[in-house]
């Protein structure tokens, strides 16, 4: 019983447990789901990606999560015990019971009663703890020193983000500002009792009686178990016996402070809602569009459009910054979108007004502002208080605002006084103005607000103002040029445009010329408009330059000539005076369909003071509204002009007017049975006639012909018209019917003569000018025609009609002419067709006008070759005479005849009474044999009808000769028995005749001589011969009979090409060993040919021995027929079969071969003999190393796929490629078959393409790109498999390219407009940021060079007038500098193009010269050089040539075009000096249309004289004073008060007076200009600048002959432009921190964002030398030949200012002739000729030696010249010697500054306004720099040691080799703590579970068993 119930019991044990599992499973399972449920929640949650460190986070907080960086261990204890204090935890006092023991019912809360009483024992007395100071009771601690109360960290807006400057002045602590000093911190004193945190005593309790409590706590039975602390309580010290408890802190009761200072957040969705989104918009939409040209306006309108917009009080930043969508906009990223904000709210106007950076640029703080406009040397830009007063609206303005701070804005609005004219007071729109409080009285609000800012409180301005003359081609982005602006702005500069027509004269301002009416596609009228202008002096002074700012309105109706419509519009115009572009021009099309001219003209033009007075020509059309009735024109074009043209002065066409018209047509004909001639001839008038109508028609070419009186018939009818509008054309709508006209007054006679008048012609339009109605007249009128000769008369009728005015000035007229053909001749024709059948066939037309022939006699005479056949009709066979009827033969006596056998002639007939106009036709045969020579058949009819006569003329067929071809029949030779039989066919052509006649002999003869080689006819194979008739396709119609013929076989051969055999001794066919070598066959009867066979074929063979044959061998035949010496020659030469191996280019023998993708081809060819083979097996040893792609036959498009061991096959028609490539083996086998054979002296040639896979020798060598291979490929091949053709080989020197794009450091190319006139280049520099320089201190320098031929090829006239003179054509190129930008540049990923960053590159320097191509002086040179460019950064320099010429001075209007036929008329040469590459582009050949138009001004020659800095064009320098000297007395002298001073543009302007007032210089007098006074800041220039004015009238003046007066200009000739250099007292560098790898390869990751630097002057006593270096590139020439004789790489580095003397030595000749000037050399220094010192020898014997002196400037220096008659054995050029300057010697070392360089500058800044010298030149200074901060484990070296004047400072940072390149980490997404806990829950649950199932299943299994 016992058993059972425990066996249940287990049972229902098991059971249990089997449910609780599955209760456990199914709860497991749950809370997966739930983890895996809310996995997906929160992954459907809005998630922030960590991905993006750029994110932008509107909450104004930072994502932060504590971690243990966040906390450091605190030092007060936050356990709330004193150290040492008693705990109050005695037994006593837990004898809640009061029954005096401390039982454990009475702290057990549960109430449960202890089974016994613990035992109690005795506690030792505790002894007080002395304390004593260790480590631990001291800290360091930071104590500030700097005695500056400040918590400011700067954040990145505290820096300028341009140039890293710090722009904020609140203090920052430093490590500098702290010292560390170890402060206690135990809070005890030395020696005194030990106490716990909280101050209580510590004691010493003896371990002993510790380990017994323990020990006795750990019995069974305890008397008094301690009772459990508190959760809230750290643990105490044991207790006493006292029953004290004394508490001692430990690290738990100090826990951790939190230092980190920041609150813990994590983004979330509602982070990226913008708060500000609402209110940005709303701002943004007010923001204007720009309204005009005018940018200050603009800047007004856009400031006043954001008043009241807030900063933001929602988005804030840690300070309590708010955003701004200025910030915003500017920097795109926080946190500077929290920055101070005024400078960016006046970058959004300047945005929004249009103003380009480059004029006024854009940045985010005033520092950086100021910095950038002081690097531009703006003049717009000044600190200048007394130019305050002339601030204006829309200007920008730096100020103190009423907290001192300095701020900027826009100015509003400005307070003038009305006397001065001055501004006194100004209103200021400006950002970030405090306008109050929050309501928690601190908070300020700041806004966008209008302030009033006194004139004292300005600190420097920028005048947009004056910046405004830059007008409408600078407003649009990236320099668009006008020409690209939409037609919206192009409305926008014409309204704002002044009007220049009231510079028009009122006489004179309006002329037409060359005017004609048009009637397509509209009436109009066409002409050539001259505008001409005059602006008075006073108006020009106050002239806007560089904008399109004036504009000619032109009236309604008065346009543009639709043929030039597409070369006038949309594009500038260039205004000329002389040769030189001052302006432009452009035609614009206005919204009410009228026209108007914008101008604009060049500041610089302006600036000197021209003389406005000019012309603007172009093709014109005027609307015939201007036309009057009289045929004149009136236009009144504006208030001023009202042109009147006369009618004589306008074209008109003959037959009408503006107002009037009239056309007419005529036809006519002849009916030759009624001899009746007819005329209809109609008269329309459209716009109607000014009077009647005169008509008058007369007759010619009547040659005797009577005609009759004629029948004149009248009628009119009306025609309506309509139209859609005033300008489609009419179509008509409808017409009367016709109506008999009486009241016209036409009479006619019978000579032809018809005259008299028709009424006027009236037309009527309506009043909405849709319709109208006209008038049309038909005349008709018939002659009777008698006396008509045998000839054919061609009548010419001429009909006129005109209409004139009552007073006869206006006439209009029009005519027409009709030829009418009356045939009355005799015809006869004759055609011969082609010889078939021994017959032509003969067609004779004849009678074609229909004339009576009756009693006309047809003879026909034939001549035969020399034989003439008289009756002919009697020979002719199958005669045909259609009609039938009406004719006869005639005999010889021209009697009837019934016998044709008679007939001579045929005689037409007709019955008594009647005649005979029929036409016939005879069509006959004649016979003609064929002879040995061709010969002709002419044949001559004539016609003979009373006297008249009428013949054909010879009428030729050629006979020719019998026609036969002999040839090989090469198809069908074999061998056999080891010997060639050639089969052989000779072909007679007898399709000419029925016959072959009797006597025929063909001979056929074997040639064996000289070249041609031995071969015979068996007898067997002469038994063999065939005879047989065939037809053209060769189709046999039987053998000939024997009988017919005799045939004979010749023994003998034939050894003379050009005679046969015609006898010879006759072969013995019984002789089996006879060798025939011919035959003849001779017709001994008549052999008639049958129906379709047209020829006799002759087949044979001939047999050569094998033995005798060879390749090459030529077997000859010749055919000769009768007994002429016409032979046919043909020869047979047999082949024999080759195997040939290839490369892909069909080379043979070792190539060398470079595979664009990898792969390598072999071609195998198979060359066949001449006899008939099945297949052709190949089999190809590959080479290791590469593997089979596929195989293809030449010639066919299929390609087979190879793939290894399978079989591959390919079939083309019959042939059928088997083949397997084996690839472990390295073979291919391929088998060519053909069941009807292979072809016969074939060429089959395989392509077998491969893939080089490795090295042949070493197969796990895979193919390095650039490295040759050698593979060498075997192959043999067989006939049918026995017959082998033989082997061959090929070798290849194989290499992948290595397709790595090569980008040359340089690069270049052009674009030009439509008119081919401008051209804008584009260079790329260092495109892949590569370092090119070693240790250079100047940078890079590019060179840039534009060739233009001075004179075209060719100038062609209009109106056919022939080709102009092109040397009297100039064309020059005209930089436009301000076109020239040089900007950093980057790669754009997706195009692949290097493309601008916009950001200009800093510090560079440009320099420019002209001057004629020494070497080529057809050509003109323009130099651009740009020195000190980083060396390691990609940058895009363009910049903008316009071509111009002279050619409307020399042919106005009268050129249609001009041009060049070389295609390097115009090139450009981009170098990179020292780097040694060149780029040159060149434009195609050059042609310049006629655009339609021309404009040009008074030429007013000027010289212009620009100061710049020295090495620096782009540095304009004002303030210089000149004076201006004439020379007189041998002398120069100062002209009194005549001193000139640089304007702010840096420029001068010489021109000679015009208006009274005005200096005048005198003519034929040499001038100069000296400085006087150098700009501020350098030194004094000693060049003069020499000019003069040539008169050659002036007598009194005599220009002197002195040195100077070459480089002096004729300003009545010319004008030119100088620049004159300034070396600056101050100086600049240019620092650039470069970052390279160990190997020297450029890092692309710095490890830091900065690096600081000092720059280190040093003094010297002496100059120092110039740190740039100089090179001489070029090359001296024989002038005879051509070649350089002495050559200058140009790679050789010299010193600046290094002095090169060249000396050219030459022995004496007789009479002194090496003096002659001829025979000095030429030598050009930089474009001038060099004078040489020369030195020549004492008589007329011994040595001249010519020394040419060459100072090197910086940069590269070009040589050039030539030496007329040079001799290499008596010329000697010495090598050059150089002597460079000296280098001072350094004394004092000092830096001057520390700098801060940042990666956000691109690692490269300048450093300006650095002096040169002390103020009395005793010292002099130099610079470098050293780094002092910057990336750990970098090496630091810099470009030069010893210093640079200014220029190029370079330090290098190369990483150690211990350091690594950064690693990197794909950014995770989703936030931190979202997801991931989730997931790993979830996979841990879900693995229990399973892991719960599994072992519950492992269970039951074991509890079955």
């Amino acid at each position: 019983m016992g058993m059972k119930n425990r066996f249940q019991e287990a049972i229902q044990n098991v059971q249990r447990q089997r449910h609780l599992a599955r209760r456990s499973v199914a709860m497991v399972l749950v809370l997966a789901m739930l983890t895996a449920m809310s996995v997906s929640w929160r992954l459907h949650q809005d998630g922030i990606a960590l991905a993006a460190d750029d994110t932008r986070y509107y909450c104004g907080k930072e994502e932060h999560k504590h971690t243990d960086d966040c906390y450091i261990e605190g030092t007060e204890p936050i356990c709330g015990y004193e150290e040492g204090e008693i705990v109050e935890e005695t037994m006593d006092l837990a004898d809640d019971a009061g029954d005096g023991d401390s039982s454990a019912a009475d702290w057990d809360e549960a109430g449960s009663e202890p089974e016994s009483e613990p035992a109690t024992q005795e506690e030792p007395e505790p002894e007080v703890m002395l304390h004593h100071h260790t480590a631990d009771c001291y800290e360091e601690e930071e104590v500030l020193t700097c005695g500056i109360e400040s918590d400011h960290v700067h954040q990145d807006y505290c820096y300028d983000q341009e140039t890293g400057e710090l722009l904020c002045t609140e203090h920052e602590h430093t490590d500098d500002c702290y010292t560390l000093e170890k402060v206690l911190v135990c809070g005890q004193e030395e020696g005194e009792p030990e106490k716990t945190d909280d101050g209580a005593a510590l004691y010493d309790v003896d371990e002993n009686s510790a380990e017994e409590s323990d020990s006795a706590e750990e019995s069974e039975t305890v008397a008094d178990p301690e009772p459990e602390q508190e959760a809230t309580k750290p643990e105490t010290d044991d207790e006493i016996d006292t029953g004290y408890t004394v508490h001692h802190h430990t690290a738990e009761c100090y826990g951790k402070v939190l230092i980190c200072g920041k609150e813990e957040h994590e983004h979330t969705a509602a982070c990226l809602v913008n708060p500000n989104a609402e209110i940005d918009a709303e701002y943004d939409a007010k923001t204007p569009d720009r309204t005009s040209v005018d940018w200050a306006q603009d800047m007004v309108l856009v400031a006043r459009s954001q008043l009241g917009y807030t900063e933001s009080k929602a988005d804030v930043d840690e300070d309590g910054n708010g955003y701004t969508m200025y910030a915003d906009q500017y920097y795109k990223d926080k946190p500077m979108v929290y920055a101070d904000w005024d400078s960016t709210f006046v970058a959004y106007c300047l945005y929004h007004a249009g103003v380009p950076q480059d004029i006024i640029p854009q940045y985010a703080s005033i520092s950086a502002l100021r910095g950038e406009l002081a690097r531009m040397n703006s003049e717009y830009y000044t600190d200048d208080p007394q130019e305050f007063a002339s601030i204006l609206p829309g200007d920008i303005v730096m100020y103190k605002n009423a907290e001192g701070r300095e701020t900027i804005g826009v100015v509003s609005d400005a307070a003038v006084d009305e006397e001065t004219d001055l501004t006194t007071a100004l209103t200021v729109i400006s950002g970030d103005v405090a306008t109050g409080y929050e309501s928690d009285g601190e908070t300020t609000i700041d806004q966008v607000a209008e302030v009033s800012v006194a004139l004292n409180d300005v600190t420097s301005f920028v005048s947009v103002n004056a910046a405004e003359g830059y007008g409408v081609d600078d407003l649009m982005d990236d320099d668009v040029a006008v020409q690209d602006m939409t037609q919206d702005k192009l409305l926008e500069a014409l309204e704002s445009a002044v009007d220049f027509g009231k510079y028009l004269p009122a006489n004179g301002g309006l002329k037409i010329s060359n005017t004609k009416f048009v009637s397509e596609p509209k009436e109009s009228y066409r002409t050539v408009v001259n505008i001409h202008f005059e602006v008075p002096q006073a108006d020009a002074n106050g002239f806007t330059g560089d904008r399109y700012a004036y504009k000619i309105d032109l009236p309604k109706d008065f346009g543009l000539d639709p043929d030039w419509m597409n070369s006038l519009l949309g594009q500038d115009h260039t205004l000329l005076s002389g040769s030189a572009k001052i302006g432009n021009y452009r035609f614009v099309q206005k919204e009410d369909g009228t026209y108007a001219i914008l101008l604009k003209f060049n500041q610089d033009y302006l600036n000197s003071k021209p003389q406005i007075k000019g012309d603007i020509d172009f093709y014109g059309e005027i609307g015939t509204e201007y036309g009057k009735q009289d045929g004149t024109i009136e236009i009144t074009f504006n208030d001023n002009i009202t042109l009147n043209v006369p009618k004589n002065d306008i074209t008109y066409p003959a037959d009408k007017t503006n107002a009037y018209d009239i056309k007419t047509t005529k036809s006519g004909s002849y009916d030759s049975k009624t001899h009746q001639l007819t005329y209809t001839v109609t008269v329309v008038s459209k716009k109607g006639t000014p009077g009647v109508v005169k008509y008058k028609d007369v007759i010619t070419g009547l040659n005797g012909l009577t005609l009759g009186e004629p029948t004149i018939t009248v009628e009119k009818c009306t025609v309506t018209e309509n139209r859609t509008n005033k300008d489609s054309g009419w179509s008509q709508a409808g017409s009367t019917e016709w109506e008999t006209v009486t009241d016209h007054t036409l009479t006619g006679t019978e000579s032809g003569e018809i005259q008299g008048t028709l009424p006027k012609m009236e037309t009527k339009v309506s009043e909405n000018g849709l319709e109208r109605t006209h008038t049309e007249y038909e005349v008709t009128y018939v002659y009777k025609v008698s006396d008509m000769k045998n000839v054919n008369y061609q009548l010419k009728n001429k009909v006129g009609v005109s209409s004139s005015s009552t007073d006869k000035t206006l006439k209009i007229e029009h005519t027409d002419t009709a030829k009418v053909p009356l045939n009355n001749e005799y015809t006869i024709t004759k055609k011969a067709g082609n010889y078939a059948n021994g017959k032509i066939k003969w067609t004779i037309t004849l009678n074609s006008n229909e004339l009576d022939i009756t009693n006309a006699v047809l003879k026909d005479t034939m001549v035969a070759g020399s034989t003439t056949i008289s009756n002919v009709f009697a020979q002719a066979e199958e005669i045909q005479i259609t009609p039938a009827t009406g004719w006869t033969y005639v005999d010889n006596d021209n009697n009837p005849t019934q016998d044709k056998s008679e007939a001579v002639g045929i005689k037409f007939t007709a019955p008594e009474g009647q005649t005979n106009t029929e036409k016939y036709t005879i069509v006959y045969y004649t016979s003609h044999e064929q002879s040995d020579n061709k010969y002709t058949v002419n044949n001559t009819a004539t016609l003979k009808h009373g006297s008249v006569e009428v013949t054909t003329g010879p009428i030729g067929k050629d006979v020719n000769p019998i026609y036969y071809t002999k040839k090989a029949l090469q198809l069908e030779v074999k061998i056999e028995d080891g010997k060639m039989i050639i089969p052989w066919e000779s072909s007679v052509d007898f399709s000419n005749t029925d016959k072959i006649e009797k006597g025929t002999r063909l001979y056929d003869s074997f040639v064996v001589a000289g070249a041609n080689k031995e071969h015979a006819m068996t007898p067997e194979q002469a038994r063999a011969m065939t005879v047989e008739w065939v037809n053209s396709k060769g189709i046999s119609y039987g053998r000939l009979d024997k009988a017919s013929y005799e045939l004979t076989f010749i023994k003998e051969a034939t050894t003379n090409n050009d005679t046969g055999i015609t006898s010879g001794t006759t072969a013995d066919l019984e002789n089996p060993n006879e060798k025939i070598h011919g035959y003849k066959i001779e017709f001994i009867t008549d052999v008639s040919r049958p129906a379709n066979a047209t020829a006799v074929r002759v087949k044979y063979s001939s047999t050569v021995t094998a033995s005798e044959m060879h390749e090459g061998d030529i077997f000859r035949n010749l055919f000769k027929i009768n007994d002429f010496q016409r032979w046919e020659r043909w020869s047979y030469i047999p082949s024999f079969p080759k195997i040939t191996k290839m490369d892909g280019e069909d080379q043979t023998g070792t190539t060398t071969v470079e595979s664009e993708d990898g792969t390598i081809t072999w071609k195998i060819k198979i060359h066949t003999d001449g006899f008939l083979h099945g297949s052709v097996t190949i089999h190809d040893d590959l080479p290791a190393g590469v593997v089979v792609e596929s195989v293809k036959r030449q010639g066919d498009n299929s390609v087979i796929t190879v793939t290894p061991d399978k079989e591959f096959k390919g079939k083309w028609n019959n042939d059928i490629l088997t083949g397997i490539y084996n690839k472990n083996e390295k073979t291919l086998e391929m088998t060519l078959s053909n069941v009807n054979n292979l072809m016969r002296n074939a060429d089959y040639v395989f392509i077998i393409k491969c893939r080089a896979v490795s090295d042949p020798n070493d197969e796990n060598a895979a193919i390095v790109p650039g490295q040759s291979y050698e593979y060498t490929n075997n192959v043999s091949a067989w006939f049918d498999d026995t017959i082998k053709i033989g082997d061959a080989s090929q070798t290849q020197n194989w290499s992948e390219k290595d397709n790595t794009p090569v980008i040359e450091p340089i690069g270049k190319n052009v674009q030009t407009d439509s008119s081919g006139q401008t051209l804008n280049y584009t260079v790329e520099i260092n495109p892949e940021g590569k370092k090119l320089l070693e240790n250079s201190t100047e940078g890079l320098r590019v060179r840039d060079t534009l060739s233009v031929q001075i004179h075209p090829d060719y100038v062609t006239l209009k109106d056919d007038a022939g080709q102009g003179t092109p040397d009297k054509v100039t064309v020059s190129a005209a930089l436009v500098q301000k076109s020239v930008k040089l900007c950093y540049a980057t790669r754009n990923a997706e195009t692949g193009k290097l493309e601008s960053t916009g950001q200009e590159v800093p510090g560079y320097k440009m320099t420019l010269d002209s001057h004629v191509d020494p070497e080529h002086p057809e050509r003109m040179l323009y130099l651009m050089e740009f020195t000190a460019l980083p060396d390691d950064k990609p940058m895009l320099l363009t910049y903008t040539y316009d071509l111009v010429s002279d050619i409307d001075i020399n042919y106005k209007n009268r050129w249609q075009k001009y041009g060049y036929w070389e295609q390097n008329c115009i090139k450009n040469t981009a170098e990179l000096e020292k780097i040694g590459y060149t780029t040159t582009t060149k434009d195609t050949r050059l042609e310049f249309a006629h655009a339609g138009t021309s404009g040009s001004v008074v030429s007013t020659y000027n010289l212009t004289l620009k100061k710049v800095a020295e090495g620096d064009y782009t540095t304009l320098l004002p303030e210089a004073v000149f004076q201006l000297r004439k020379y007189e007395n041998g002398e120069f002298v100062d002209v009194a008060g005549m001193t000139y001073e640089t304007d702010s543009a840096g420029t001068i302007t010489i021109q000679q007076g015009k208006n009274d007032g005005d200096f005048k210089f005198d003519t034929n007098t040499l001038y100069c200009l000296v400085e006087t006074e150098p700009p501020k800041g350098y030194a004094l220039s000693q060049t003069p600048v020499y000019f003069y004015f040539k008169d050659d009238k002036d007598s009194v003046h005599t220009l002197p002959t002195i040195e100077g007066i070459d480089q002096a200009v004729d300003l009545n000739s010319q004008s030119k432009q100088v620049y004159v250099q300034n070396e600056p007292n101050l100086t600049s560098v240019t620092v650039e921190k470069k970052w390279q790898n160990s190997d020297g390869t450029k890092l692309d990751n710095p490890p830091v964002n900065e690096i600081k630097f000092n720059l280190v002057q040093l003094v010297s006593s002496t100059p120092p030398i110039s740190s740039s270096s100089a090179t001489v590139k070029g090359a001296i020439k024989s002038q005879g030949t051509g070649n350089a004789v002495y050559t200058f790489d140009g790679t050789t580095p010299y010193s600046e200012g290094t002095v090169m003397t060249l000396t050219i030595t030459y022995p004496t000749a007789i009479n002194a002739l090496q003096y002659n000037n001829m025979l000095i050399p030429k030598i050009f220094w930089n474009g001038a000729e060099v004078t040489p010192d020369t030195e020549k020898p004492d008589g007329d014997y011994g040595i001249v030696k010519w020394t040419y002196t060459c100072i090197l400037k910086a940069g590269q220096n070009t040589i050039g010249g030539y030496i007329a008659g040079y001799d290499s054995s008596k010329h000697v050029i010495q090598e050059p010697q150089y002597t460079q300057p000296t280098a001072p010697e350094y004394t004092v070392n000092k830096v001057y500054g520390t700098y801060t360089l940042t990666a956000a500058n691109n690692w490269r800044m300048v450093i300006g306004n650095l002096p040169r010298s002390n103020l009395d030149r005793t010292q002099y200074y130099s610079y470098k720099i050293v780094e002092t901060t910057g990336g750990d484990g970098y090496t630091v070296t810099y470009n030069t040691e010893s210093g640079v004047v200014g220029g190029y400072l370079v330090m290098v940072n190369t990483k150690t080799p211990e350091q690594e390149e950064p690693t990197y980490e794909l950014p995770s997404t989703g936030s931190p703590g979202g997801t991931v806990p989730y997931t790993a829950g979830g996979a841990a649950i879900a693995l229990a579970a399973v892991l719960c199932g599994y072992n519950s299943r492992r269970k039951r299994k074991r509890g079955e068993e």
